[in-house]
This record gives structure tokens, C-alpha cells and sequence, in this order.
């Protein structure tokens, strides 16, 4: 995989897309015990490379204290936790388009979605995202 074409397709032959337009992807993944949470992957333009940003909501602002937060990015082996413009924490990982291969992807879009819902269930105890 080496084209954001690619990674389409390929989301869309093996998972059930929420959304889909020309930069990205939206799924909703179904846990076990009932629990459901989406994920974004997005295509972004940086240091004249492009990207791929995993995302996935966790709580509003207040929910969670910044030295929280900052605890937990310091223990976490794939993405980290920050603030997006609507004040929410959001788990994300970024990862290099041109090299992705399909671990690359599958990995830490599971990984990313698994921690943000077990944080969304400890802090609001609900199941919003």
C-alpha cells in the first residue's frame, strides 16, 4: 500500500464504512461487550509528504486533567492523547502514506480505537462515540 486510493479500497473490502469522501474514512468498530466506537483516518499534507491521521474521541476537556493525560501518552506504545478544536480529547497516531503497508494500518487503527473507548467508558461511563 503506497497511495491513499490504496488504503480506500482497502478499508472499504474488509470494513464497513461510516463515511467516505476524497481525504477520509470513517468506521464504527463493535466490541464484545456491546461497546461501539468510531475512528476517523484522514489524509493530511506535511513536511511535503502526505500522511494518514487515526483519530478517535474519548471525552470533553473536563473530563480529564492535562497531567492525566500526559501520564497516560507517557505509557502508551501507539498514538497519544490531545486536544482537538472542539475541546475534546482525541486518541490519534500519525503514520507516513508512502511507506504504509497494511499492518501500518491495521495496527494501530485497532490499537487507537481499543484505548479510546476504554478511556470514554472510565471517564463519562457511557458509550457515546
Amino acid at each position: 500500500m503506497a497511495s491513499w486510493e490504496e488504503i480506500r479500497q482497502y478499508m472499504r473490502s474488509r470494513y464497513r464504512l461510516l463515511e467516505e469522501d476524497d481525504d477520509h474514512v470513517a468506521l464504527l468498530f463493535g466490541f464484545d461487550d456491546n461497546r461501539r466506537h468510531s475512528i476517523t483516518i484522514t489524509r493530511f499534507d506535511g513536511m511535503d509528504r502526505q500522511w494518514v491521521l487515526f483519530e478517535a474521541r474519548v471525552c470533553r476537556k473536563e473530563l480529564m486533567s492535562p497531567d492525566r493525560a500526559l501520564e497516560l501518552n507517557g505509557k502508551s506504545v501507539v498514538g497519544y492523547l490531545a486536544l482537538d478544536r472542539d475541546d475534546f480529547y482525541v486518541m490519534r497516531h500519525t503514520a507516513l502514506l508512502s511507506t504504509l503497508d497494511p499492518d501500518e494500518l491495521v495496527v494501530p487503527m485497532h490499537v487507537i480505537v481499543k484505548v479510546a473507548d476504554k478511556l470514554e467508558e472510565e471517564l463519562t461511563g457511557s458509550d457515546i462515540w
